[in-house]
């Protein structure tokens, strides 16, 4: 059985170097508990008599191949660690260029093409585009051990800017912790992009796909309820998987509004990922997708999951293959 008996280290302090112990763990969870056989049952057959739910079950594969499309290195790599700021709005006064004409737009205006223009994000009122500088070099350039992103590692000879030579060579540069004007204004490009672009599913402004954790999750996660293909669940385990190596750390507190980042956290300043009102949602939707995919996880090879996370525990030392002890049959 897989997972069925595991090792893991306690309160995940590996990661900071704190803690090596570890204590043993007996797994309790033998099926779906939320998504049952009865619910995925129905559904595949309402698909079978109905076009409005073949309909849906097409949308979703659709999305859920595209996705796939992308790698699952891609999917994997996607996930960022806590040294990467959040923020769900990237200045109260707006555009640096256009200032608060840009709030005609509504409350999440700037447009982003994560497939095109990944880290980039552009006003959609006077079309200037943020950073200026090549944040997703510089970002790959901070990745060390654990995978994680690490300032100090990164290479700061690409904080400059690169878009519009009639500039300072510092201006709108984005190290991750936003920009800082002469005003003392921050603006967050970075941040909001990690937000809405790599982790949450909200409704932002282009309306496109979006390439984003919550998203491929929710994709990979229907696709599979509908059609039982266990390539999407496979993929999804992979992403779990890499959240959870990084969702103990993650610590919007960190990010202070008075430093200007914006969560919706009620004033409790708490938080993972996102702000504590919207964690809740955050949480619902990844135990959701374990849920979902967990006959994937209990019953089925998975060998060919375990060699993927193998082979990023040998690069990155990431560490569920060295702390699991699995047991198949």
């Amino acid at each position: 059985m897989l997972y069925n008996n595991y090792n893991c280290i306690k309160d995940n302090n590996y990661i900071k170097g704190k803690s090596t112990e570890v204590k043993n763990i007996k797994s309790v969870k033998k099926k779906r508990t939320y998504y049952t056989d009865k619910k995925v049952n129905a559904a595949r057959t309402n698909i079978q008599m109905y076009q409005w739910a073949k309909d849906i079950m097409n949308e979703s594969v659709e999305n859920a191949e595209y996705y796939l499309s992308l790698g699952i290195d891609y999917l994997w790599s996607l996930v960022t660690s806590q040294g990467i700021p959040r923020s769900g709005a990237v200045c109260d006064d707006g555009c640096p260029v256009c200032g608060k004409g840009i709030n005609k737009f509504g409350h999440y205006p700037w447009i982003a093409d994560s497939a095109n223009m990944p880290w980039k994000l552009k006003c959609p009122n006077c079309g200037t585009i943020f950073p200026s500088n090549d944040f997703e070099a510089y970002y790959k350039s901070g990745i060390g051990k654990y995978g994680l992103f690490y300032p100090e590692r990164a290479d700061t000879s690409l904080l400059k800017n690169m878009l519009y030579p009639e500039k300072s060579k510092n201006w709108c540069v984005d190290d991750g912790y936003g920009v800082i004007d002469e005003k003392g204004r921050r603006y967050t490009f970075a941040a909001y992009y990690n937000h809405w672009y790599i982790w949450m599913d909200g409704s932002v402004a282009s309306g496109e796909r979006k390439n984003s954790i919550l998203c491929i999750i929710k994709a990979l996660k229907d696709a599979y309820l509908y059609t039982g293909e266990s390539k999407y669940a496979k993929a999804g385990v992979i992403i779990l998987d890499r959240v959870a190596d990084v969702y103990p750390d993650m610590d919007v507190s960190q990010y202070r509004i008075e430093d200007g980042y914006r969560h919706n956290h009620g004033i409790t300043k708490k938080g993972n990922i996102t702000g504590a009102i919207s964690e809740c949602e955050v949480a619902k939707k990844l135990i959701g997708a374990y849920d979902a995919f967990f006959p994937e996880i209990y019953n089925k090879d998975c060998t060919d999951v375990i060699s993927f996370l193998s082979e990023k525990l040998f690069y990155y030392q990431t560490h569920i293959i060295q702390l699991f002890h699995l047991e198949t049959k």
